[in-house]
């Protein structure tokens, strides 16, 4: 059995993510609702949630 990986669709797929995950939580899109609705301090950033 051979198992054939498109590498291009890897890549492409690995950076389409990352480039709407960051789009995502930027400040002003959706980072400081997300941030308040995990409880999580923007001032802080390297501060856990709790």
């Amino acid at each position: 059995m051979e198992l054939a990986i498109n590498y291009w669709a890897v890549i492409l797929a690995t950076l389409s993510t990352m480039v709407v995950g960051s789009i995502w939580y930027t400040p002003k899109v959706f980072g400081v609702r997300w941030a308040k609705l995990a409880n999580v301090d923007m001032n802080r950033p390297g501060s856990s949630a709790t």
